[in-house]
């Protein structure tokens, strides 16, 4: 249960935009980071509408 509570308390965390957009340029949508993910193509990475934030849906905006 501790490990729960621990996972838990991440479930409130918010990343800005600026921090969301960094992560992106390290890791880029769509990017496989091991052999296994090769296998799995789900529809989040296929579509690529799908792999950064609207404009209307970011803090900034």
């Amino acid at each position: 249960m501790d490990h729960l509570h621990d996972l838990l308390a991440g479930a409130d965390v918010e990343l800005s935009d600026e921090l969301l957009d960094r992560i992106d340029d390290i890791v880029p949508p769509g990017t496989d980071v091991t052999a296994l993910d090769q296998e799995y193509r789900p529809p989040a990475l296929l579509e690529t509408a799908l792999w950064s934030r609207p404009a209307g849906l970011r803090s900034a905006a």
